[in-house]
């Protein structure tokens, strides 16, 4: 099944005086997305299949979504429709909804793939892709972690989903911005933990103390010194206790002229 071709351009497109499409400069009127129609397909007079017409009708889903700002779903419609017919239009039109969210790395990354996978991007569209690119590039948070160590059995977790480490130092962490967290786990010492609301763009640099955990005494009860000194005293104080009874009661018993306690065993 081929791709869709674009047939216009839509959304704010900036022509120079040159004529050359830019983002940059006194020239400069906006991004712009791309409107896809059914193209070269619907010219020779082709009949699209199910899968087409679908992607065909979550482009235009997606390009409505944008000119109403709603742009969590013109991600998901162009990011549908690409799945289907991968365009670049599609692609590109997916990277700058992504930017207009502030999910600054999945726009990096998403043109950086336009501009990698597609050789059928023309020049000036390139060009527009690269400065889009660099600009939100500009725009992710980095988060430089000093005095990492390398441990298998440490995690590593920003905002709740772990982070693998490859072993490259200093330990640098890509964010949006937001409020963000960041926490280190590793067996026997203390959690480390940092909290922050970064701003786009921000470079932070944070050093990571790891704070050992007392150790804990494993030992048995038995085997402790405490233990018996406590247990001394409560036997020498039951046995003093017993003796005062004992003596007590023999106080009371009749003693016969031969000092014999006389045990008087009738009942009462």
């Amino acid at each position: 099944m081929g791709s869709l071709i674009p047939d216009r351009l839509w959304f704010m497109l900036a022509l120079c005086p040159n004529r050359r499409l830019t983002l940059w400069g006194p020239c400069l009127v906006g991004l712009f997305l791309f409107s896809v129609s059914v193209g070269r397909a619907s010219a020779q007079g082709e009949v699209l299949s199910v899968d087409e017409r679908e992607a065909v009708a979550l482009a235009e889903a997606g390009e409505l979504a944008a000119e109403n700002g709603r742009w969590a779903d013109a991600v998901v419609n162009f990011r549908r429709a690409y799945g289907i017919s991968p365009a670049y239009t599609l692609l590109f039109n997916l990277g700058y909804a992504l930017r207009a969210m502030g999910r600054y790395r999945e726009s990096r990354d998403t043109f950086q793939r336009l501009l990698r996978d597609h050789e059928d991007v023309p020049p000036e569209i390139q060009e527009v892709a690269r400065g889009v690119m660099r600009e939100v590039d500009e725009r992710v948070v980095r988060i430089s972690l000093a005095g990492v160590v390398e441990d298998p059995n440490q995690e590593i977790s920003l905002d709740g989903r772990a982070v693998a480490d490859f072993g490259e130092r200093p330990f640098v962490l890509e964010s949006d911005p937001g409020e963000r967290s960041l926490t280190i786990q590793r067996p026997g010492y203390e959690v480390f933990s940092w909290r922050h609301s970064v701003q786009p763009g921000e470079r932070i640099s944070l050093t990571v103390d790891y704070t050992a955990l007392p150790e804990s005494d494993s030992r048995s009860v038995f085997s402790r010194p405490a233990f018996w000194i406590v247990l001394g005293v409560v036997v020498a104080a039951a046995a003093g206790t017993t003796w005062y009874f004992v003596d007590r009661d023999a106080q009371l018993q009749p003693i016969d002229r031969a000092g014999h306690i006389v045990l008087n065993l009738d009942s009462h």
